[in-house]
């Protein structure tokens, strides 16, 4: 099997171009996020006026699928170009913060849902908006 390399221009560092493991990895994802019903659950969040309650069985969901994703990213099991050529994280959790926050207060787990916050702070660097 050829490795290829590439240079990624944003941080000049080189990383392997993606394989059909990558590509299995990222169905799996798909398929998990429709499975679970995550194209639903986001459109109801969309729907709501705000996100901050104590109890949130939609905004819950959503942070558990994003923290999934965010562990695998974390420990560079997906490449990140191509995970997030499809999944689109920073809009969701700026819209689920607040929740993430009290959540935290509540269960004294301050660090609940971090892989979901890790991967979003990534993609906002990747698409170039810093603020978390």
């Amino acid at each position: 099997m050829l490795c290829y390399v590439t240079q990624d221009r944003a941080d000049r560092s080189f990383a392997r171009r993606p394989d059909g493991r990558d590509a299995e990895i990222l169905l799996a994802i798909a398929r998990w996020y429709v499975g679970s019903g995550m194209p639903e659950a986001l459109s109801r969040l969309w729907d709501q006026d705000g996100c901050d309650a104590v109890d949130n069985p939609i905004a819950a969901r959503i942070c558990v699928y994003y923290d999934a994703v965010g562990a695998l990213h974390k420990h560079g099991l997906i490449d990140e170009p191509l995970l997030f050529d499809w999944l689109v994280v920073a809009p969701v959790w700026d819209r689920v913060k607040g929740y993430v926050h009290t959540q935290r207060t509540r269960r004294g787990t301050p660090f609940l849902w971090s892989s979901f916050e890790e991967l979003a702070r990534a993609h906002k660097r990747v698409i170039g908006e810093y603020a978390t």
